[in-house]
């Protein structure tokens, strides 16, 4: 998330609940605070016009350890939610730039990278560089010196919105997120990145044209029901999911229909509409442990549908 506005410290915290089921390993920020970039881990009354703030969800690296944002210097902060696949490509390519950076974690080697790019070539060019030597899904928030610098993947793989209210923006994975700050809002298309600069001009800069390729996973699990995703609601997408598996049914020698909770109910129900049989509770689950599979936690809901599947009479 970040936020470019007055009070910037407040927004960011009050956003950042309805961003917290997308990583559950730790929450951090960073703001810039007379004209430096400090990392907190509470920035409410923080006197701030630049926040970004994070939920880690780790895909590569170690479990919890390294909290985005990633600040380098005290003019380069990045938060990035996705993955890259072809870090250990970029970590050569800094190597031949005369950067030695030596981890496993993607976000630290793509900021590294990024600001490389960015001091060598300038905003626009590094900008370009980056879309054309980046692999993966990857939303990225950047601040720059004085400026704001917002990327989505080409491909459209992770999902990423600005919304404003009038007095200001902010931008977000989640456009629920965004209309719980009372914002409206607009979907970041896929391959471009918004540009502000800190006199305030704005600009927009486009990269290659490729074919979409979006996460499924996003619709059926990560998101939240009332978010939008390239457009689509998610909610609309479980339940036509549901539908089509109903309609797709070949036999119905079915007693009723259970969902894993929380994510699959809508499918479930919308699925157990179809084929005209009663939706029931199996599996309940402790909803303030908070989301199993994202959580290192979450090979213990694993093997507990793995044991599921092995009982009598029950089909997962």
């Amino acid at each position: 998330m970040g936020i470019p506005r007055p009070n910037a410290g407040s927004y960011v915290v009050k956003v950042s609940p309805w961003l917290i089921h997308r990583g559950q390993e730790g929450v951090s920020f960073v703001c810039r605070i007379n004209g430096s970039l400090i990392k907190l881990s509470n920035p409410l009354t923080t006197d701030s016009t630049l926040c970004l703030g994070h939920a880690r969800y780790s895909t590569s690296g170690p479990y919890g350890v390294e909290l985005q944002p990633i600040v380098l210097g005290n003019d380069f902060a990045l938060v990035f939610n996705g993955t890259i696949s072809n870090y250990i490509e970029l970590v050569k390519r800094l190597r031949d730039l005369g950067v030695d950076v030596r981890t496993n974690y993607d976000a630290l080697v793509l900021a590294h990278y990024m600001r490389e790019l960015l001091t060598r070539r300038g905003i626009d060019g590094g900008v370009n560089e980056l879309f054309h030597t980046l692999r993966g899904g990857y939303s990225i928030i950047t601040i720059w010196k004085d400026s704001l610098i917002v990327v989505r993947d080409p491909w459209g793989i992770r999902p990423l919105a600005i919304g404003s209210d009038g007095n200001g923006i902010a931008i977000a994975s989640e456009t629920a997120a965004l209309e719980a700050l009372g914002m409206s809002w607009r979907e970041v298309e896929p391959g471009k990145a918004l540009v502000l600069r800190g006199s305030g001009r704005e600009y927009w800069i486009e990269g290659p044209r490729v074919r979409r390729a979006h996460c499924a996973l996003e619709y059926i699990y990560f998101l939240r029901p009332d978010s939008y995703f390239n457009g689509i609601n998610v909610y609309e997408t479980r339940r036509r999911l549901g539908m089509a598996l109903a309609c797709k049914e070949t036999t119905h020698d079915v007693d009723f229909v259970s969902p894993i909770p929380e994510t699959a109910r809508v499918a479930a129900e919308a699925y157990a509409s179809g084929i005209g049989k009663p939706i029931h509770d199996v599996v309940i689950k402790n909803r303030y442990v908070g989301r199993g599979f994202i959580k290192p936690l979450g090979k213990g809901l694993r093997t507990c549908i793995a044991w599921l599947r092995m009982r009598p009479g029950v089909h997962l």
